[in-house]
């Protein structure tokens, strides 16, 4: 026998650990298993097109909207005077030979009444009730108020004595319903105010009107 040869058993040995060793296995089971699969990603599921959508116009008008007469001014807070007593509209006896308007300061309201369209059919557009707001130098606001609705407009207005010594309230608004203009006449208790709307066409001529402090 050789001297090698008595050494087989024990290479043997060591080959049967070897192979039979945990770690062999974990290793050789890493090397011949399958990779795991990947896992597939469901398509983006996409929303059905039925056609360009059209913009959504916040400001147009709803079903409850005040009919159309003319573009609508941004609406305007009153302006933060002191209120006078409560009471008709007085013409000062000396207020023309001074210029002073300083008496208009304040708020004056119309007594409320019913408005019409103005078209043919004249259709009722409810109770509204006009105001006209000034400064002490006769600058200011004219505001509509359409209680139907709840909503309320607003157009610049300005007061002056004209040639005669009468006052007059006159707005620089774009809807017929607004563009009227206010005349009063007298002193005093005297003191009478007449109304028209120049484009609306049963507002024409003058009707009689009260301001007063009180709504």
């Amino acid at each position: 026998m050789h001297a090698g040869s008595a050494g087989l058993p024990v290479f043997g040995l060591l080959l049967f650990q070897f192979f039979c060793s945990p770690s062999f296995a974990v290793e050789y089971d890493a090397v011949t298993s399958d990779p795991p699969a990947a896992k597939e990603t469901p398509p983006p599921v996409e929303a059905p097109f039925f056609g360009d959508q059209p913009d959504v116009r916040k400001d147009e008008p709803g079903d409850d909207a005040v009919p159309f007469f003319g573009k609508p001014v941004a609406v305007e807070e009153e302006p933060a005077v002191k209120r006078r007593e409560s009471g008709k509209l007085e013409i000062p006896a000396d207020a023309a030979d001074r210029n002073d308007l300083s008496f208009l300061e304040g708020c004056w309201y119309f007594a409320k009444a019913e408005y019409f369209a103005d078209t043919p059919t004249r259709d009722s557009l409810g109770i509204a009730q006009d105001s006209y707001c000034f400064n002490k130098n006769g600058k200011g606001n004219k505001y509509t108020q359409y209680f139907k609705f709840n909503r309320r407009f607003s157009a610049k207005a300005t007061a002056r004595f004209d040639k005669n010594g009468d006052i007059v309230f006159d707005n620089q608004s774009n809807m017929n319903m607004l563009k009227t203009i206010v005349r009063c006449k007298g002193r005093n208790t005297g003191t009478q105010c007449f109304m028209h709307a120049p484009n609306i066409k049963y507002l024409q001529k003058d009707v009689i009107v009260i301001l007063s402090r009180t709504p």
